[in-house]
């Protein structure tokens, strides 16, 4: 270390000399990310060594409200079920600050009114959860102590309860307003419970009907080709004087 006085305006400099040599900057960029830079004395310039945020989901609400990020995916950004862009001109064009809409209002204690021939029954409809699992749950969560059950129940009480999480380590969570900045993980996190109205899990219900119905078609469709391939097979060869047996038995040595 050495001391310089400067006379003409009474200041005293000190400079400092390192071992090593190793010149390290913080920098805080405008999107709030904090970087750590060291000085390349190879290159003569600054290299960027560590950052707060590994990823644009990593980015304070990057998709705005009711709507996940997942960095794998692309675009990262995608409403939750039951929602809709709120802007599609702007998301469309990967801006997704304007976030996401409730597609369907939800029906917390409505009624649905059947008519059973003459007479007229009210049955009382619930809504629903979907499940997001793997996720890094919004911000501004109200805390009960609560098990799993019951944290389910508190929220279908609560027309204005939004979502839902249970954590054994932290306890239920509950969200009434807006839910933001929520992230996907590919592994851990926290399985979040996402209301949605009947509508929309009768809906899920017909997806999922519907795909079970294509899964055994298409499983039936290729056992009768087999089956035809093979008589077709079995009719050549007898044709042709063979011995039938080689095409229904097939014997290991």
């Amino acid at each position: 270390m050495s001391g310089k006085d400067e006379e003409s305006n009474g200041t005293y400099y000190l400079s400092y000399s390192y071992a090593n040599h190793n010149l390290r900057m913080f920098a805080l960029g405008v999107d709030g990310n904090l970087n750590e830079y060291y000085w390349d004395y190879s290159k003569k310039q600054w290299s960027m060594m560590w950052s707060v945020i590994n990823t644009e989901c990593g980015v304070y609400g990057k998709c705005g409200v009711f709507a996940s990020c997942d960095p794998k995916t692309s675009p990262i950004c995608t409403c939750l079920r039951g929602y809709v862009p709120r802007n599609v001109e702007e998301w469309n064009k990967q801006n997704w600050s304007s976030g996401c809409v409730r597609k369907t209002p939800v029906q917390c204690e409505s009624e649905k009114v059947i008519k059973n021939n003459s007479s007229v029954e009210s049955v009382a409809v619930e809504d629903g959860f979907v499940k997001l699992q793997n996720t890094k749950v919004p911000d501004y969560a109200e805390w009960l102590s609560s098990i799993d059950f019951d944290c389910r129940t508190a929220c279908l009480g609560n027309c204005s309860c939004k979502a839902y999480a249970y954590d054994v380590g932290i306890g239920c969570m509950l969200w009434s307003g807006n839910l933001i900045d929520i992230q996907r993980f590919s592994m851990g996190g926290t399985d979040l419970y996402i209301r949605v109205p009947s509508s929309e899990l009768d809906e899920q219900k017909k997806k999922n009907h519907a795909a079970v119905i294509i899964a055994v078609t298409v499983s039936v469709a290729g056992t009768i080709g087999i089956v035809i391939c093979a008589f077709i097979l079995w009719k050549r060869r007898t044709a042709m004087g063979g011995d039938v047996s080689f095409f229904l038995y097939t014997k290991t040595t």
